[in-house]
């Protein structure tokens, strides 16, 4: 509901129309029912409560949603930019972004790899 109302707002439909203002405020909802039946199934919910009362988890639950929206938007936008902006072809797009997508790949196996090389240092660092 939540991505039909930001596509089809302010192209299809106008912002202030009731289809739009429907589709936001159905996402409301069944975001409000969703949570009310997580918090009321407690250990047998699919994201149970008590994961989320754990700092660490809700902070990494928010640091995730933000990075990944933003890396959401990159992949999104960017190759129709291309085509917008720089008028390129669609595939001249996809050559265009294919930078972006190996820079990520190979940034990410880097911290992975980082990741696991440091975790292994501070175990054998802990042993007696």
């Amino acid at each position: 509901m939540l991505l039909l109302a930001v596509q089809w707002g302010g192209t299809k439909y106008s912002w202030n129309s009731a289809t739009v203002i429907g589709l936001i405020c159905g996402f409301v909802g069944m975001m409000a029912i969703f949570i009310a039946w997580q918090w009321h199934a407690q250990d047998e919910a699919s994201i149970p409560p008590k994961i989320l009362k754990n700092r660490n988890v809700a902070v990494a639950c928010v640091v995730s949603f933000f990075m990944f929206g933003s890396l959401q938007l990159i992949v999104y936008f960017l190759p129709i930019w291309f085509q917008v902006i720089k008028r390129a072809s669609p595939t001249q797009s996809g050559i265009n972004f294919l930078a972006t997508v190996l820079a990520t790949m190979l940034l990410t196996f880097t911290a992975g790899g980082l990741g696991k090389l440091l975790d292994r240092q501070r175990l054998l660092n802990s042993l007696p």
